[in-house]
């Protein structure tokens, strides 16, 4: 196994254009809304803690991130399902497999859903992997196991994770206005067959990281961390078709190696893949 440490955390006092480009490709004009809901959770979470910031870091992805304390802390606001993403974080923490929290808050609006979700934790430095090289089989396989292992017995409310049937449902719609900026819609087909067949398995269902890319694998002192979780209810294939997506690594062979389904992780292998090609022209287009 390889570590090396990332380049140095870039914080900037305003949001990077990069990330303002993600939010709105996504969210049209409720973006600013959600992005202005999260800096304000930032804010009132680091002042209830004490926390100083330094700045808005400017790699984030789906979440408002501060770097706080000298870049000892990350405080973080999910743009979207802020509570579940919160609880997982925590959880993982809780579970020794995550970044330990420091504080979190979660207000509630007028119609008592969650809003203003913010969590502080340890910032950890190291990236698990060269981006140039390939894990080992065993390690992925590793990472798959941890990233099911969160604990619940300290959270301030309780979680109300999605289901499989519903993250599918939103990538498909995703999937429907990117291809339709395209103008080629010839995937979706693809991957509305896909998550039917996927919807059918009788698999054990968990708690699963959601979004298991290696860049959300880190290491502290040589120990594997799991960080920035997108929580969904469904069986460990979700998570192994996700790793196996982000790393080239033979999604039969960690299937095999797991004893999980070989079929049903290679059908969420091709609908992420579909869906990561639809994203990636889209973002080329614009971007370019």
């Amino acid at each position: 196994m390889s570590f090396h440490e990332p380049a140095h955390l870039m914080v900037a006092d305003t949001l990077n254009a990069s990330l303002l480009w993600k939010v709105r490709e996504r969210f049209g004009d409720y973006a600013d809304h959600l992005l202005n809901s999260s800096q304000q959770a930032i804010h009132i979470l680091s002042e209830s803690s004490n926390l100083l910031l330094d700045g808005w870091v400017q790699d984030a992805g789906r979440s408002v991130v501060a770097s706080a304390q000298d870049g000892n802390v990350i405080v973080k606001s999910p743009l979207v399902d802020g509570l579940n993403t919160v609880c997982a974080i925590a959880a993982y923490s809780e579970a020794g497999v995550g970044p330990q929290v420091h504080s979190l808050s979660v207000g509630s609006g007028s119609s008592g859903e969650a809003i203003h979700c913010a969590i502080a934790m340890q910032r950890i430095d190291g990236r698990y992997l060269h981006t140039s090289e390939s894990p080992m089989l065993e390690e992925v396989a590793e990472i798959v196991q941890l990233a099911g292992n969160m604990s619940f017995t300290h959270l301030p409310v309780a979680p109300q994770f999605i289901s499989l049937t519903d993250r599918l449902e939103v990538e498909i719609i995703e999937a429907v206005r990117r291809a339709t900026q395209l103008g080629d819609t010839s995937a979706v087909g693809e991957m509305s067959l896909l998550a039917i067949k996927i919807n059918q398995t009788q698999r054990p269902m968990r708690i699963c990281h959601g979004d298991l890319d290696m860049r959300n694998v880190m290491h502290l002192d040589g120990k594997i961390m799991i960080i920035d979780p997108e929580p969904v209810i469904a069986p460990a294939e979700f998570d192994a078709a996700k790793v196996a997506y982000s790393t080239g690594i033979d999604v039969k062979e960690i299937a095999q190696h797991l004893g999980l389904d070989e079929q049903l992780t290679a059908d969420l292998h091709r609908f992420f893949e579909v869906a990561g090609t639809l994203y990636k022209r889209v973002k080329s287009l614009h971007l370019s």
